[in-house]
């Protein structure tokens, strides 16, 4: 009969490979007390993990303070900081989806899995920012048009886009296939761009930060992007800890080395 304490050692081992796939326990001595037992190393590789969402979070609170702090503008006075984080948010995502597509294409065609990871973390990242937006861009509306223009096409164009990202993630999920995803950040990204590209600007001005006269706005505007694109960066960084590892889900022949 197998001793209380090797079957003990066993369902320790069991439980940290459910929970912990990542962290290896042939190491682990078969002498090893439990009441002697010292902390897995895990247990500080968990703790790290989540370092890059508590940055978000801290980022987050930056962006709504240098928000509320912008310049305001000869026409809509200080409801344009409105109007500033709403386009620093888009921008954010698109930054965020652009990244999923280059480096999806990137991982498809080096074969490289760490890479399929990271385009699924970016994707899932400009997804976040993506659907925020869309209550910013009622509240842009409200504030430098005097009411909500529902009917207006890129509007159309985010709503449409945000339920395709959602289903598609949701997917994703389930199927837990990393070369799957980095193929779906591609081709999301590149109808997403053709979309943009064909639709007609009813209501929005084609380049307004851009043609504006005033250097301070300029500024502004891009620490306000630089600020949000760090943060969907942090946050990308989260999210690709909590994908399947590189011996998940992932085809041979794909480089795992340095993953």
């Amino acid at each position: 009969m197998v001793s209380a304490r090797y079957k003990g050692q066993g369902l320790r081992r069991g439980f940290i490979r459910s929970r912990l796939p990542w962290v290896s326990t042939n190491s682990m001595s078969s002498d090893i007390n439990p009441r002697e037992e010292r902390p897995y190393r895990a247990t500080a590789l968990r703790g790290r993990s989540h370092i890059p969402l508590l940055l978000s979070g801290c980022l987050l609170l930056l962006v709504a303070v240098v928000a509320f702090l912008g310049p305001p503008e000869r026409t809509l006075g200080p409801t344009v900081r409105v109007v500033y984080l709403h386009g620093a948010w888009v921008w954010t995502a698109l930054i965020g989806f652009g990244a999923a597509g280059v480096v999806g294409l990137a991982g498809l065609a080096a074969r490289r899995a760490s890479w399929l990871r990271w385009a699924w973390a970016w994707g899932l990242s400009g997804t976040f920012f993506w659907i925020t937006y869309l209550p910013l861009s009622l509240w842009a509306m409200n504030a430098a048009w005097n009411g909500l223009f529902l009917g207006e096409p890129r509007w159309r164009v985010g709503i449409d886009f945000a339920v395709a990202a959602l289903l598609i993630h949701i997917g994703l999920a389930l199927l837990g296939r990393p070369v799957w995803a980095a193929a779906a950040q591609v081709g999301f990204v590149g109808s997403l761009f053709w979309r943009i590209s064909q639709t007609d600007q009813v209501m929005h001005p084609p380049s307004p930060i851009a043609s504006s006269g005033s250097a301070t706005i300029r500024l502004y505007f891009g620490l306000l992007l630089l600020l949000c694109a760090i943060t969907s960066w942090q946050l990308a960084r989260w999210l690709v800890a909590r994908l399947p590892r590189e011996d998940q889900g992932i085809p041979e022949g794909y480089e795992t080395s340095g993953d």
